[in-house]
């Protein structure tokens, strides 16, 4: 995988480029396409526990961690627009400038 693409990139190239390969044999492609993915990921993980059997059963996995890394993505960018700190701009601010509560006055005696 190159640098910052995705799972569903990598997928989607991977699969360009064999098919551009005449004879191959599934255990051939299954430890190309595992030494080319981030090994510790959940998706790597999941290949070294349970290899695919066919092509289709592969890709089809592939699409699968792929929209969960599309969800954590889009997770994670909603968490760092909703986590920027308010701008401190108080002009057109409907909030009423804050007065000093009855309590804190001084009573006159």
């Amino acid at each position: 995988m190159r640098d910052n693409e995705s799972l569903r990139e990598f997928v989607k190239r991977f699969g360009q480029a064999v098919l551009q390969i005449e004879a191959c044999s599934m255990d051939a492609v299954l430890q190309i396409f595992k030494r080319s993915i981030c090994p510790g990921t959940p998706f790597f993980e999941s290949l070294a526990k349970k290899p695919p059997i066919t092509m289709d059963d592969l890709f089809r996995r592939a699409n699968k961690y792929s929209m969960l890394e599309d969800d954590v993505r889009a997770a994670t960018q909603q968490v760092l627009v909703a986590g920027r700190p308010a701008r401190n701009n108080t002009e057109g601010s409907n909030k009423p400038p804050d007065r000093p509560k009855p309590s804190d006055r001084k009573q006159k005696g």
